[in-house]
């Protein structure tokens, strides 16, 4: 049940509804939609704020450190530092408050998808804040440093599910607009049928489409 309450908090009702009418189709049929955002003009600023960036040489270093992380966030570093990505982290009274990654290279996977980050690109990803630190704008913080993590010549982008219009919000504050919607129909857990949508500035988008393995 109160997972049901933090998904009406997030999503609103309209999500719940469309939930349901997914779950009932899900035998038939798996509908899977999601924006990839991007920033175009991308020019980073040095922050003054307080976290802290893990990455292949300090993750050992952090993992048998003081500060206290979840099992979840162990689980995430484990898996995602060793794919080109760095973590950013923020960090209150030595716990972990919350943490993002930004993958620099290589495949990364979402909603089934095996996405090959092009080159010239950065691609934001699971961002998480712990339960008890919801509501300090932790995840405004991180997004923050991730987007200014990024050099000035590289294209951040994100990807982004429609109804989760928090994070579209959120995320067009630091510049991201709508670049590719993708919708993809998965027909009795064996056929694909994928459609791939330009909706912003065409050369930024043929780019985040070369991602696509089989676009």
């Amino acid at each position: 049940m109160s997972n049901i309450k933090n998904l009406y908090k997030q999503f609103g009702i309209f999500y719940l509804v469309k939930a349901l009418f997914k779950r009932l189709l899900l035998p038939l049929v798996k509908i899977t939609s999601f924006f990839v955002m991007a920033i175009d003009g991308h020019n980073p600023v040095k922050l003054d704020m307080d976290f802290i960036v893990v990455n292949a040489n300090n993750l050992e270093q952090f993992l048998n450190g003081e500060i206290a992380f979840s099992d979840k966030m162990k689980r995430q570093l484990l898996s995602f530092i060793p794919q080109s990505t760095i973590a950013i982290v923020m960090v209150r009274d030595k716990e972990v408050a919350g943490w993002g990654f930004v993958q620099k290279a290589n495949l990364s996977k979402y909603a089934g998808y095996d996405y090959m980050i092009p080159k010239g690109t950065h691609l934001l990803k699971n961002l998480f804040v712990e339960p008890d630190f919801r509501g300090q704008s932790i995840g405004k913080d991180i997004n923050l440093a991730r987007v200014n993590s990024i050099p000035d010549h590289i294209l951040p982008t994100v990807f982004v599910v429609p109804s989760n219009k928090y994070a579209i919000r959120n995320l067009e504050m630091y510049g991201f607009s709508k670049q590719v919607y993708v919708k993809d129909y998965l027909w009795f857990n064996k056929y694909h049928k994928r459609s791939l949508r330009v909706i912003g500035e065409n050369d930024i988008a043929k780019v985040i489409i070369s991602g696509f393995k089989d676009a």
